[in-house]
């Protein structure tokens, strides 16, 4: 009984740091990306269609993907305070995953409303990241290689569009490496982030 009442407390202390449960919904939603290379080839359907033979992998991995990506957004929003309503709102287009895993059927109005809201996930979600990457990169020069990593994946989603025309290749490596990029901003403290905050306090006890 004590054992058990132990492994609550811990795994209840250890869920309070909003870093740690970040870091682990984003780990699971890639992890379950990889329900795209099961069985199948990534360069020759999409996640849709891989979806249809793998429904409940599809569902679980977007419910995943958009809180990770909701959560990731507003950590670091936080982090860096910064302040818009504007981008609030485009930080939500995260959810509209939930339909494009829930409403993925031969229908004309699903097809619609699952391209339009996969669209609208990929899109919004991208450009959030990128909008944050570069808020912090005018200040901090070492959010460049997320912003770097950001742009190749983006050049490799076009690319393999052009090429092999849109498969669950170029969904997945995009949607991963972004998440990772925002997950890593989050949780990996930067040395030079530090030495600016330590820099800025002693210049605050100066003038004081």
């Amino acid at each position: 009984m004590f054992a058990e009442q132990s492994v609550v407390y811990i795994v209840m202390g250890v869920f309070k740091n909003k870093k740690f449960y970040i870091a682990v919904i984003t780990l699971v939603s890639v992890f379950l990306s990889l329900y795209a290379f099961v069985d199948t080839s990534p360069a020759q359907r999409t996640l849709s269609n891989i979806g249809l033979y793998y429904p409940r992998f599809f569902i679980t991995w977007g419910l995943f993907a958009g809180i990770s990506v909701f959560l990731n957004l507003h950590l670091l929003t936080e982090k860096l305070k910064f302040k818009s309503k504007i981008f609030n709102i485009m930080t939500c287009g995260s959810f509209a995953v939930f339909l494009t895993v829930f409403i993925n059927g031969p229908a004309q109005w699903q097809v619609i409303i699952h391209w339009s809201s996969g669209m609208t996930f990929g899109i919004l979600s991208f450009l959030c990241t990128m909008a944050l990457f570069w808020i912090k990169f005018c200040k901090c020069r070492s959010y460049f290689p997320y912003m770097t990593l950001c742009l190749l994946a983006a050049v490799f989603t076009v690319a393999t569009i052009y090429f092999l025309g849109l498969t669950a290749l170029c969904q997945i490596v995009i949607l991963i490496v972004c998440q990772l990029c925002l997950l890593t901003a989050n949780v990996i403290e930067r040395k030079s982030y530090n030495v600016a905050n330590a820099g800025g306090n002693v210049e605050a006890v100066g003038v004081d």
